[in-house]
C-alpha cells in the first residue's frame, strides 16, 4: 500500500522585470514511483518531483508518498515537497509542504487495514485513510485565460479491503492528480480494480500502489509548468479638450508627409488633447523605439493618434511626447514619456481628406485613440462634438 504523492508548489504572484534582463526559466520534471515493488531486485525509490523556477522564485516539487511492500520488506516515508506525500504504514506521518506553496498530505494508518493518505494539493490537503485516502485538491487560476487547476493530490490506498471503505477506487484531487488502485481482501492477490494512477495535469502528484504491492510501482507524477503572463503597470488616458474644422491655405505634401511647392484651401480639424498617466509607474518610449519620420523632421512616435472622424480614420504622429506639467522628468524630443502623475498636451492638425462630403451646419463625433508604440496601454477618448 502506499500514500499519493503531493502536487507541485504552486507560486502566483507580480514580479517587476526589467527589458533586456535575462530570466532563466527551469521547468521540474514530475514524481517517479517506486519501481519493481514484485521484483524487488531491481527496486528504486519514489522521487519527489523536479522544481520549477523563474529567475528567483522557485516552486518546488511534490513530495513523494511513502509506501511499504510487506513481503521484501521495503518501506520508505512520506517526502516533503511543494505539497507533502501521503503517509503510509509502517511511516504513517505524512510529509510537508512548503509554506505558501501547497498543503500536507494525509496521515497513514496502520491499522484496521494499513492504508496509505492522499497527497496535498496546492488547494487543499491530502485526506488520511478513514476519510476517503483522496488527494488533495489544486489551484485554480485563469492567469492563461481559462479557469484551470493545477497541482492536485495523488490519492493513497489500502493494503487490505476492510468494512470501512471496501472496494474503494480512490480519486486523486482536482489538478490532475493521479487515482489510486483499489484493494482486496487478504489472500486474494487476483482480485484489484485499476484505474490509471498517473497525474494527468501539470503539477499533479501521481497515485499509490495497489495493496500489498503486487501491481509494481504507483503512479507517475506530471512535470511542472511556468506561465508569464506581462501586464503593464502605467496607463494613459486620453481626453479631447477642444477641437474645430478650419479651413484654410496651406502648404501640400506628398503621401509620406514631405513638404511640396504648392499650395492648396484645406479642410483641417484642429485638436487640443490632454493625455494623462494614471499608472502607478512612469511610462516612457526608449530611443529604440523612436521612429524617425521622413524628411529630416524631429523624431517622433510614428502614428501616436488614431482620429476617427466622419467614417474616416487618420493617423498622426507627436513630435514631442513628453510632460507639460511640473516636475517634468522628460523634457526633451530624445527622452520621451510621461512620468506618473503627469500629463502631456498635445495639438493636432489633420487634413479632412474627406471634406466635400461635409455639410454646413452638422455635426460630427471626433473620438481619438492614444497608440503609443504599446497598444496595450492605449486609451479611447469619449466622444467629441465637432460642428461644421
Amino acid at each position: 500500500e502506499g500514500g499519493g504523492g503531493g502536487g507541485g508548489g504552486v507560486i502566483h504572484t507580480t514580479l517587476n522585470v526589467n527589458g533586456g534582463d535575462i530570466y532563466p526559466v527551469v521547468v521540474g520534471s514530475g514524481g517517479l514511483p517506486a519501481s519493481d515493488l514484485y521484483g524487488y531486485s531491481a527496486y528504486a525509490p519514489s522521487t519527489n518531483g523536479g522544481d520549477s523556477s523563474f529567475g528567483n522564485l522557485v516552486a518546488y516539487g511534490g513530495g513523494a508518498g511513502a509506501y511499504e511492500f510487506v513481503y521484501a520488506p521495503i518501506y520508505n516515508g512520506a517526502q516533503n515537497g511543494g505539497c507533502g506525500g501521503g503517509g503510509s504504514q509502517p511511516f504513517t506521518t505524512a510529509g510537508k509542504s512548503v509554506t505558501g506553496q501547497g498543503y500536507d498530505g494525509g496521515e497513514g494508518v496502520s491499522g484496521p487495514g494499513y492504508g496509505g493518505g492522499g497527497g496535498g494539493g496546492a488547494g487543499g490537503p491530502g485526506l488520511d485513510p478513514y476519510n476517503g485516502n483522496a488527494g488533495g485538491p489544486g489551484y485554480s487560476s485563469d492567469i492563461s485565460d481559462t479557469m484551470q487547476t493545477y497541482s492536485g493530490g495523488g490519492a493513497g490506498t489500502w493494503r487490505l479491503n476492510t468494512n470501512i471503505n471496501p472496494f474503494t477506487i480512490y480519486a486523486g484531487g482536482s489538478g490532475g492528480g493521479g487515482n489510486g488502485y483499489g484493494g482486496c481482501p487478504q489472500g486474494n492477490n487476483g482480485c484489484y480494480v485499476q484505474i490509471n494512477p498517473n497525474a494527468y495535469y501539470y503539477g499533479g502528484g501521481g497515485g499509490a500502489v495497489q495493496f500489498n504491492g503486487r501491481i509494481n510501482g504507483g503512479g507517475y507524477g506530471y512535470q511542472g509548468i511556468v506561465i508569464v503572463r506581462v501586464t503593464s503597470t502605467f496607463q494613459l488616458s486620453v481626453s479631447i479638450i477642444s477641437a474645430s474644422l478650419v479651413s484654410s491655405m496651406a502648404s501640400d505634401y506628398d503621401s509620406i508627409g514631405c513638404l511640396q511647392p504648392t499650395s492648396s484651401v484645406k479642410t483641417f480639424l484642429s485638436i487640443k488633447l490632454k493625455v494623462d498617466n494614471v499608472g502607478s509607474e512612469d511610462f516612457s518610449v526608449s530611443s529604440q523605439q523612436l521612429s524617425s519620420i521622413n524628411c529630416g523632421q524631429t523624431l517622433g512616435l510614428a502614428k501616436a493618434y488614431s482620429i476617427s472622424f466622419n467614417g474616416d480614420i487618420y493617423y498622426r504622429h507627436d513630435k514631442c511626447f513628453i510632460d507639460s506639467a511640473s516636475p517634468a522628468v522628460y523634457t526633451s524630443c530624445s527622452t520621451m514619456g510621461i512620468s506618473t502623475g503627469n500629463y502631456h498636451d498635445a495639438q493636432l492638425w489633420v487634413e479632412i481628406t474627406g471634406s466635400a462630403s461635409l455639410t454646413k451646419g452638422s455635426s460630427y463625433n471626433l473620438i481619438v485613440t492614444v497608440l503609443p508604440l504599446q497598444p496595450s496601454i492605449g486609451s479611447v477618448s469619449q466622444p467629441f462634438e465637432v460642428k461644421y
